[in-house]
């Protein structure tokens, strides 16, 4: 069980930084429409939103998806999910000032469509190639315990002598005797 929440607790790190980001651009947006002297822009007022919902939401899901089903998603895919998520919000806060000022924004569009094709090939990327988490490696048992065990000597005794010989630290034998993996 501990374990599950560790997985857990790693595959939500994204959705922690996510979690700061929307509330900075939430508290942005509405500073923003109090020094414009009440003047507003339908992106800058759904940016939060949409880093609400492509961000966070987004690693939340995935973390809970990823932790049940004891995968991990590969860094590169995360990387470039972010980066489609942060170049389309860039894209929103730069058309939220330029509606503000009355500016074009014709090039806008270019940042949308390279943050919805980044985030795209960010989400195959999550969903195909996420690799198993990797387990801890059990200590094996020496040929030499396994053997007096067979003929009838305590693991306990016959790891403990190993000790004595110098042929395994006292680190290794105390493992060895918690797992009971013979």
């Amino acid at each position: 069980m501990k374990n599950r929440h560790t997985l857990l607790a790693k595959n939500l790190i994204p959705a922690y930084a996510y979690t700061a980001i929307t509330a900075l651009a939430y508290l942005f947006s509405r500073f923003y429409t109090v020094f414009t002297h009440d003047e507003t822009s339908e992106a800058i007022s759904l940016l939060w939103l949409f880093l609400l919902f492509s961000g966070m939401a987004f690693f939340v899901l995935a973390a809970i998806v990823f932790t049940i089903a004891k995968r991990q998603p590969r860094r590169i895919a995360l990387a470039v999910y972010s980066s489609g998520v942060v170049t389309f919000a860039a894209g929103l806060f730069i058309r939220g000032v330029l509606e503000i000022f009355g500016a074009d924004r014709s090039l806008i569009r270019y940042y949308e469509i390279a943050g919805i094709a980044l985030m795209a090939i960010g989400f195959i990327l999550i969903a195909v190639f996420s690799q198993p988490y990797a387990q801890k490696k059990t200590m094996q048992w020496p040929k030499s315990v396994k053997i007096l065990v067979r003929r009838g000597i305590p693991a306990e005794t016959a790891i403990r002598a190993l000790v004595k010989c110098g042929e395994i630290t006292q680190e290794e034998a105390e493992e060895m005797i918690c797992s009971r993996g013979i």
